[in-house]
Order: structure tokens, then C-alpha cells, then sequence
């Protein structure tokens, strides 16, 4: 009997697929706007390489429709790959 099957490794794979996107969305559209400045810090930094090139209302303006979209693919894969494969019609 084996104990992990290609099978469960697939469902595992989905279920991560559809939870990561929605715990980072949830994080990006509830974090503190510190903690926005520090992302936004990071992200130019590594684009630009200069601290502030957006605006950090901009920035946290992006960061929240990011974050809903990610909310909304991971529903959205949820929906398609896991609960309507569950339903019964």
C-alpha cells in the first residue's frame, strides 16, 4: 500500500494553489502602511535602485488591487480544480 499517490500529491499541489494567492492577497490588502513603505522600499530598490520612485499612496493603492486579484485566483482555482469536481449534480 502506498502511502502518498500521485493522486494526493496533485490534490496537495491544488490545494496550495488556491490558499497561497489568498493568504498573500489577504496580507497585501491588510498590512500596515509601514509595512507597504517597506515593501515598496524593497520592490524599488531592486527595480530602480532608488528608495522612493512611486508615491507610497500609489504604491499601497497597487499593492490592494494585487491583493485582490490574488484573492480572486485563488478563488477562482479553487472553485474550478477542487469544489466543482466535489459537486454531485
Amino acid at each position: 500500500m502506498e502511502l502518498v499517490n500521485i493522486g494526493f500529491v496533485i490534490l496537495i499541489f491544488k490545494i496550495a494553489l488556491s490558499v497561497i494567492p489568498v493568504i498573500l492577497g489577504f496580507y497585501l490588502i491588510f498590512c500596515s502602511i509601514d509595512q507597504k513603505r517597506e515593501i515598496k522600499r524593497a520592490v524599488c530598490r531592486t527595480l530602480f535602485g532608488s528608495g522612493s520612485v512611486f508615491t507610497t499612496e500609489a504604491f499601497a493603492n497597487f499593492l490592494v488591487v494585487i491583493g485582490l486579484l490574488m484573492v480572486l485566483f485563488g478563488g477562482l482555482f479553487a472553485w474550478f480544480f477542487l469544489i466543482s469536481g466535489m459537486i454531485q449534480a
